[in-house]
């Protein structure tokens, strides 16, 4: 009786550390995704000074977080994350506003692709 014991206290565990995980990895990729966009609505308006601030946040947001998600999601969807917040900064500094908006683009795409990546559904699990 001890080991089923064991075993559904094991499984209660991880349910909720996934569930913990899929919380964090949530608000971190909408708060990218939103200073992202942020960055873009301001460059396509011509407030260069607060589009590079949501550009810097969001690049420090995802610079900030690495520790945890180094240890939790595939280094190839950081390394395109990253990449394209590199692109989302460089775009903004060089006043590109239509760069911008695609690199905010890819941002969102990216963060969205590593939200669903972590969430529970079969293919996940088997």
């Amino acid at each position: 009786m001890k080991k089923e014991i064991t075993v559904a206290a094991l499984f209660v565990a991880m349910f909720v550390l996934a569930v913990v995980n899929i919380g964090s990895v949530s608000r971190l990729t909408v708060g990218v995704t939103r200073l992202a966009d942020t960055c873009a609505v301001n460059a396509e308006s011509g407030d260069w000074d607060a589009a590079k601030t949501n550009a810097l946040r969001a690049y420090e947001k995802w610079r900030d977080a690495e520790s945890y998600t180094r240890l939790i999601l595939r280094h190839s969807e950081l390394e395109d994350a990253g990449d394209a917040l590199a692109e989302l900064l460089g775009a903004t500094l060089n006043r590109e506003a239509g760069a911008v908006r695609g690199a905010a683009l890819m941002v969102e795409a990216h963060m969205s692709n590593i939200a669903h990546i972590e969430q529970i559904h079969p293919g996940s699990i088997f």
